[in-house]
């Protein structure tokens, strides 16, 4: 497994997409962060605000759209070919791109938390609460990172490139509130109260949460898709021949 994860590390660092995805992060969360000075000499933001949301909703889809190109390389340039039959179970692939996706994400945010660090210095204060910071950064790491296990899955173990690439897209831009919007519509008929925006990872924003109960579920909706999807992609691997 540890070797399955190395050379996934190395296809990851050695990924041109890899580094123009950063790049193309640093650039546009700078850009935003400074922008707001061309337009308000009292403008100001916290370093708070900073570490809760490092990467803004606009530029998400760039970390999708690398996850993406990332989980399908393999298997469009026939590396999977090579390792498939040195290994005990082929599903072992999946589970180690899972493991480089968190490096990967972590690099992402880091860099966001560059840029917009870099871009914010003329108005940055210090003030707020760092506790609920860090809290906010767990939250929308882990419902980033669910995300990036069901590309993962329809990558990898459906084998589509163009659907996990669409599925990225659809996340970072919100392209699925119209979706839930119909079904809780169908939904009210039978079970007033309930919204599956509340329980999906692409449509639940940390920032509204307000008490412990809706912070669990944040965390729980989080976990939950990841452990799900990633069993599935493991499972579905195991069982199909490599190609």
């Amino acid at each position: 497994m540890g070797r399955i994860i190395k050379m996934d590390l190395y296809r990851l660092r050695t990924s041109k997409s890899f580094w123009v995805s950063l790049i193309i992060v640093f650039l546009t969360g700078a850009l935003l962060s400074i922008s707001p000075l061309f337009f308000s000499k009292d403008y100001s933001v916290t370093l708070t605000e900073i570490i809760g949301m490092p990467i803004d909703d606009v530029i998400i889809t760039v970390l999708y759209i690398s996850v993406s190109i990332f989980c399908y390389a393999d298997l469009s340039n026939g590396f999977i070919k090579n390792i498939a039959g040195q290994i005990p179970k082929k599903g072992l692939t999946a589970a180690s791109k899972f493991i480089v996706i968190i490096f990967h994400n972590l690099i992402f945010f880091a860099v966001g938390f560059l840029a917009k660090l870099v871009g914010s210095i003329p108005f940055l204060t210090f003030a707020g609460n760092y506790l609920y910071a860090f809290t906010y950064l767990l939250m929308r790491f882990l419902l980033v990172l669910a995300m990036c296990t069901m590309i993962l899955f329809a990558t990898t173990a459906l084998r589509s490139k163009t659907f996990g690439t669409v599925l990225g897209v659809m996340f970072g831009v919100g392209g699925f509130s119209l979706i839930y919007m119909m079904l809780d519509t169908m939904i009210q008929n039978f079970y007033k109260g309930l919204k599956l925006e509340d329980y999906s990872p692409s449509s639940i924003n940390p920032s509204t949460i307000h008490t412990a109960a809706d912070g669990f579920r944040v965390f729980a909706v989080g976990i939950v898709f990841t452990v799900v999807f990633l069993i599935l992609s493991i499972k579905v691997v195991n069982k199909r021949d490599v190609k």
